[in-house]
């Protein structure tokens, strides 16, 4: 059975993908920002740019070895070109902190 993080999932693509998935022979994780409840998936609520929160979850992560990530920071109404370098950060940078703390992924 695959365990499958699925970042961004109370955003409008991960909320239509966890529940096709519901069904599926997969334990399923979530990881967003906002909160939201999920009565079969295990919900963690933090950004990816807090690295206190993913060393912390460190345990629940260890078995996860698949990732859909989703999360970004772009909102409709915001300017990416004004915002260019913390969208890096979060966008990137903090995707691949993620990474590290995933030792058994095996598919993105």
């Amino acid at each position: 059975m695959h365990k499958i993080l699925i970042t961004g999932i109370n955003g409008q693509i991960g909320k239509v993908l966890s529940k096709k998935m519901e069904n599926d022979n997969a334990e399923i994780f979530g990881l967003d920002v906002r909160k939201e409840k999920f009565s079969k998936f295990k919900l963690f609520n933090f950004s990816l740019d807090d690295k206190y929160q993913i060393k912390k979850h460190v345990k629940d992560f260890k078995e996860i070895d698949v990732l859909i990530h989703l999360a970004t920071k772009i909102d409709g109404e915001e300017n990416v070109l004004k915002s260019t370098e913390e969208s890096i950060n979060l966008n990137v940078c903090s995707t691949l902190n993620l990474i590290k703390f995933l030792p058994n992924l095996k598919h993105i």
